[in-house]
């Protein structure tokens, strides 16, 4: 006999997903306990999978999240290294059973929204505490309280900032101005929250995903939402410009350091012999990378026969999460990265176009592009998912956005699964 669930376990999962970004950096370390606990409650549904649930797109997402992580495995297999480098690989597999509980029991539109908007306004309140009342030179930052790190917390903040943008937007065109205008304020205390952290890696494709959401719901522009949004927005700014300038005058300033006077002591000099030690890696062995241990010996070499700075060897990886894979696993580890956004990316592309403007499918797909998209834009600049923060972030959040979208009435679950599925791969 089957155990009977109870109609309110489907409405605790729902919240939990809410909760995450509501959590994300309420706390340090608050990416922690919601994935956790969605974990612990998914694992005894492991045994009971629906086989309609294992549709083309989520075979597409576990080849995905698998190969991420086995070509880890590979790696450490062929070249040796420490077991260690294995373990937040495998936070993709360990999503999975999350995934398949969010499938059964999908996150709700309304509270994953509200969710992320206090997640946003939280952000950048966190923010104001740190620079404010503890005296941060950048807002996250870890050795001042424990569970930040400057670079990933305000790249979380960003994400969660411009989701609310559209959150703002998607209210505003169903005539709830009052939430509409939280939704704006969140927005506002997210991306300050960003700003605040000094991480300039997140501010790259903020200005392209900001038209993007504007493109998405240009058919609600008018005179009085655009006054609206440029007051906010120079309200905001001249509130965090100093910070703006510094950093970017800052930027300016290492870039000339660097290419004038050969100074790799900056930030970006810095980043920039990393690079260069990445790509000489790549050069060296493009099909499967030096592994681990002879990424390591190879940037000594580099170092010791002067062709990058010893500045290399203060830090343990490239700043630049392609680069990294790139030294450690070659051509086929920037293929299994490229395809941890690019097949998730691909299907919430498909489901927003799928669907009408305002669905809850769309809006889920909506997000999970822009979420896609962020993160992807941040490992330019940043191993972002080579920290726990950072890869669960990412691994999590997609998950929920995925759940959310594939989620359909049967009728329209038989059309869906058959329109161009093939065309993902």
């Amino acid at each position: 006999m089957k155990a009977k669930i109870s109609p309110h376990f489907g409405a605790l999962i729902a919240f939990l997903a809410a909760a995450y970004p509501a959590s994300i950096l309420m706390f340090g370390g608050g990416y922690k306990p919601v994935p956790v606990l969605l974990l612990v409650l998914a694992l005894p549904f492991l045994f009971c999978i629906k086989s309609e649930l294992v549709t083309r797109e989520i075979k597409q997402i576990l080849l995905a999240f698998s190969a991420y992580f086995l070509v880890v495995v590979a790696s450490l297999l062929i070249y040796g290294g420490n077991i260690s480098e294995a373990d937040i690989p495998s936070r993709t597999i360990l999503t999975l059973p999350i995934l398949f509980l969010l499938l059964r029991f999908p996150p709700r539109k309304e509270w994953l929204l509200a969710g992320i908007g206090i997640g946003a306004f939280t952000a950048g309140m966190v923010a104001v505490y740190h620079i404010e009342v503890l005296h941060m030179s950048r807002a996250y930052t870890g050795s001042v309280v424990k569970g930040y790190m400057p670079i990933q917390s305000g790249n979380t903040a960003m994400t969660l900032g411009l989701l609310s943008l559209f959150a703002m937007f998607y209210y505003w065109g169903k005539k709830q101005y009052f939430l509409s205008l939280m939704f704006l304020a969140a927005a506002l205390s997210g991306m300050a929250g960003s700003i605040l952290s000094g991480s300039r890696g997140g501010w790259l494709f903020a200005p392209i995903i900001l038209f993007y959401i504007i493109y998405q719901f240009r058919h609600l522009l008018s005179k009085r939402l655009f006054a609206l949004i440029s007051v906010s927005l120079l309200l905001i700014g001249s509130a965090v410009l100093p910070e703006v300038e510094n950093r970017i005058n800052q930027a300016y300033a290492d870039v000339e350091l660097y290419t004038q006077k050969d100074n790799s002591g900056s930030s970006l000099g810095a980043r920039f012999e990393m690079w260069k030690s990445a790509w000489l890696s790549l050069s060296e062995k493009p099909v499967f990378g030096q592994g681990f241990p002879g990424r390591d010996l190879a940037e000594k070499r580099y170092v010791a026969e002067g062709k990058v700075s010893k500045v290399v060897t203060h830090y343990g990886r490239a700043h630049n999460q392609y680069l990294e894979e790139a030294s450690t696993k070659g051509l086929i580890g920037i293929a299994a990265l490229i395809l941890l956004f690019a097949i998730p990316l691909a299907i919430f592309l498909r489901y927003s176009r799928l669907y009408q403007k305002h669905d809850s499918q769309w809006i889920f797909a909506q997000c999970g592009v822009i979420h896609v998209i962020l993160v992807a834009s941040y490992c330019l600049t940043q191993n972002f998912l080579n920290h726990n923060s950072g890869l669960m972030f990412y691994t999590v959040f997609t998950a929920i956005f995925l759940a959310g979208c594939l989620y359909k009435n049967p009728v329209v679950a038989t059309t869906a699964s058959n329109q161009n599925t093939s065309s993902l791969l």
